[in-house]
C-alpha cells in the first residue's frame, strides 16, 4: 500500500513538475496559439480552419491556405465576447460607404438584409442574443488604414479564459471595452513598439558594424518600413506624438551610422585605390627612368665604339 502510494505521489510530482516547466517555457517564449474558426466580417471571408498566435505583443492570424495577418496593439479598437450587440449594427451601413467602398459585401449589409443563406451557420448563430466565452470579435485598423472586424471561435471552449487572458494582455484593453483616437494609449504598448524599434535598429546596425552591407539592405528596408508603417498608425492618437518623435529620431541615428561606417569604408577603399595607384604610378616612372637611363647609355656607348674604332683608323 505505502509504495502504491508512495508511486501516486512521484507520479503526481513528475505532472506538476511536468506542467509547471511547460507553463515555464511557454511564459518565456511568450508564444501561445489557439486554433478556431474564424471570419473577416468587412469581406465576407469565412475559415474553419484557423489559427491565432500571440507572440511577444503581436497577434498573427493564421488562416489555412490563405495569407498571414499581422495585428499590433495599437490597431485595435474592441476586444469583446460575439453577441448581437456587436455583430449586428443597429444604425444606417450605408453611411460606411465612405469609409467601406464595398460596404455591400460586408458580412454585416448581408446579415440586415435577409441573405443569410450565404452565411456559414456559426457564424450566424454568434450573433445571438446570449454570448459564449468562446466567440470573440476584434476590431482594428489593418496597415492599409482600413477598419476591420473578426470573428474568432475557439475549437475548445476550455481554452476561453486563456484566449481572454492573452487578448486583454496584448490589446491593453478589457474585454468588451474599446478605445478611440482621443484615448490615451496604454504605456506597455508604447514601451513595447520602442523596445521593437531599437531591436530592429540594433539588428540593422549590427551588421553595418560588421561590414555585411549586402546583408543589411534587406534589414534596413525592413526597418525603415516598421518605422514609417508605425508612425503613421500611431498618428491617429493625440497622446504619441513623443514616441513618434522617438521613432523617428530611432530611424535616423540608425541610418546614419550605417552609412558612416559605409563611407568610412568607401573612404578606406579610396585610400586604398590611390595608394595603389601612386605605388604603380613611382613603379612605372622607375621603370621608364631606367629605360632613359639606358638608352642614353646606349647612344654613350655607340658614340664610344665609334671613336675607338676611329682611333685604329689614323
Amino acid at each position: 500500500m505505502r509504495t502504491k502510494l508512495r508511486n501516486f505521489i512521484d507520479i503526481s510530482l513528475l505532472s506538476f513538475l511536468s506542467i509547471f516547466l511547460s507553463f515555464t517555457f511557454k511564459s518565456k517564449a511568450e508564444t501561445f496559439l489557439f486554433k478556431g474558426k474564424c471570419a473577416f466580417l468587412m469581406t465576407s471571408e469565412y475559415q474553419e480552419n484557423c489559427d491565432i498566435l500571440f507572440k511577444d505583443r503581436i497577434l498573427t492570424l493564421i488562416p489555412k491556405g490563405s495569407i498571414q495577418k499581422r495585428i499590433w496593439p495599437h490597431q485595435v479598437s474592441l476586444i469583446s465576447l460575439a453577441s448581437e450587440i456587436n455583430m449586428v449594427p443597429d444604425d444606417d451601413i450605408s453611411k460606411w460607404a465612405e469609409y467601406i467602398p464595398d460596404y455591400q459585401k460586408t458580412f454585416f449589409f448581408i446579415f440586415k438584409t435577409k441573405k443569410k443563406k450565404t452565411i456559414p451557420q456559426w457564424v450566424v448563430d454568434a450573433t445571438s442574443k446570449e454570448e459564449e466565452s468562446h466567440k470573440f470579435t476584434i476590431r482594428y485598423l489593418n496597415k492599409n488604414k482600413s477598419p476591420q472586424a473578426l470573428l474568432f471561435i475557439l475549437n475548445k471552449k476550455e481554452n476561453a479564459s486563456g484566449m481572454i487572458s492573452m487578448l486583454q494582455e496584448f490589446s491593453g484593453l478589457t474585454l468588451g471595452t474599446s478605445r478611440k483616437s482621443s484615448d490615451r494609449i496604454d504605456n506597455s504598448i508604447s514601451k513595447y513598439v520602442y523596445k521593437e524599434a531599437m531591436r530592429k535598429a540594433n539588428r540593422f546596425t549590427g551588421l553595418c558594424s560588421n561590414d555585411m552591407y549586402e546583408d543589411s539592405k534587406f534589414i534596413r528596408n525592413e526597418f525603415n518600413s516598421f518605422i514609417d508603417n508605425t508612425n503613421e498608425e500611431i498618428a491617429i492618437f493625440n497622446n504619441l506624438n513623443k514616441l513618434r518623435g522617438d521613432l523617428a529620431d530611432i530611424k535616423i541615428k540608425a541610418n546614419d551610422f550605417c552609412d558612416s561606417i559605409k563611407n568610412k569604408q568607401i573612404e578606406k577603399e579610396n585610400l586604398k585605390l590611390a595608394i595603389k595607384k601612386r605605388k604603380a604610378e613611382e613603379k612605372l616612372k622607375i621603370k621608364l627612368e631606367l629605360e632613359e637611363k639606358e638608352r642614353l647609355n646606349l647612344i654613350e656607348r655607340e658614340k664610344a665604339r665609334k671613336a675607338f674604332d676611329m682611333l685604329s683608323e689614323f
